[in-house]
């Protein structure tokens, strides 16, 4: 994509795809302790089919989560020594 901005400010997200400027907003009045971002391309469809086509063709990627990811080749471990203490942040 190259160069990112960010404005979590303002909740949006701008960038350039394939000579066009894109631009992405979230949706106002979620609370911090829930935020809840839906992101939307303020193009229209006919400026940007590929980025519609993507998000119906992946769509179930926002979908939310019924349970827990199944089982991978290579789970995530985090090594620690046994008997150390708990880490408090």
């Amino acid at each position: 994509l190259g160069p990112i901005l960010w404005d979590f400010d303002a909740l949006t997200m701008t960038f350039w795809c394939l000579g066009h400027r894109v631009r992405w907003e979230g949706i106002r009045g979620a609370s911090p302790a829930t935020p809840q971002l839906q992101l939307a391309a303020t193009a229209t469809e006919a400026e940007h089919p590929l980025l519609d086509h993507l998000l119906q063709q992946h769509g179930d990627l926002f979908d939310e989560p019924q349970g827990l990811p199944p089982a991978r080749v290579y789970d995530h471990r985090i090594h620690i020594l046994p008997g150390s203490a708990s880490v408090v942040v």
